[in-house]
């Protein structure tokens, strides 16, 4: 029996290119991705509401 399938989670799928990124720009593998935790967390340290920790973790990521 398999497992059913998994849905992806639109954060998820903005995230995978930064794979890519990285070793595009010579940087260590997840460097971008420790770059986008690294600014969530200092948006909730801020206190910032749901919506603005949001834009942190998208704008952290290279488009």
């Amino acid at each position: 029996m398999t497992d059913p399938p998994r849905s992806l989670r639109l954060a998820e799928l903005v995230a995978s290119p930064s794979l890519a990124t990285d070793l595009g720009l010579g940087q260590p593998q997840e460097h971008v991705l420790r770059q986008t935790v690294l600014a969530v967390r200092l948006a909730e340290a801020a206190g910032l509401p749901e919506a603005d920790r949001a834009a942190a973790y998208y704008v952290s990521l290279p488009a």
